[in-house]
């Protein structure tokens, strides 16, 4: 039953897979930041700053931030575009744990969004530094870099990636506490 298939971070290098979903009627949809390859699949749209200019000022976001801009063309004078601000804490989380180059467009997105992470109101992410045992009102991209992004990884390498979504869409601060709690737990076990 699937008709729209959208990518994040991902996809550039999937030639022969999305030629096979389009060929069978599936719309697909990629937003990657990977180096392109000699060919670009075949999709309806491919989003890429790569395939930018080398001095542009969006070139070096990451996924992250390529569906940040996605979703601000998208939103762009909508009653939902007030909550493109709402998500400047992830994307800086995301800018600086997928290693963003921090340089033009991309280190304003950082700026914009560790003012916003210093105040955010997830519990999962207010739980998680805390865990980490970090002033959330300092905090700083050597804080996400190193505390926060490998914390969040640890899921999806030691068990279920899933377990960073719930701690990052729960409102619950019970559940955050408790996902961190074991986020914290995993990430003991990477380090070790």
């Amino acid at each position: 039953g699937v008709s729209t298939l959208i990518t994040c971070d991902t996809g550039i290098g999937d030639v022969d897979t999305v030629a096979r979903g389009v060929a069978q009627g599936l719309v697909v949809i990629i937003t990657d930041h990977h180096d392109l390859p000699r060919a670009l699949p075949a999709a309806h749209a491919v989003i890429d700053p790569k395939m930018l200019p080398g001095e542009h000022p969006l070139r070096e976001l990451t996924g992250v931030g390529v569906v940040y801009m996605v979703a601000r063309a998208l939103l762009d004078g909508s009653e939902q575009s007030a909550r493109l601000d709402d998500m400047l804490d992830l994307v800086a989380l995301g800018l600086v744990a997928d290693v963003a180059t921090q340089v033009a467009d991309t280190r304003y997105l950082i700026q914009r969004g560790l003012a916003a992470l210093r105040q955010t109101k997830r519990p999962g992410l207010r739980a998680l530094a805390q865990g980490a045992q970090l002033d959330l009102a300092h905090l700083s991209e050597l804080d996400i870099g190193f505390q926060l992004g490998p914390r969040l990884n640890a899921a999806g390498r030691l068990a279920d990636a899933t377990m960073a979504v719930d701690l990052l869409l729960t409102q619950d601060a019970q559940v955050a506490q408790d996902l961190a709690g074991k986020l914290e737990a995993l990430n003991h076990d990477r380090q070790a």
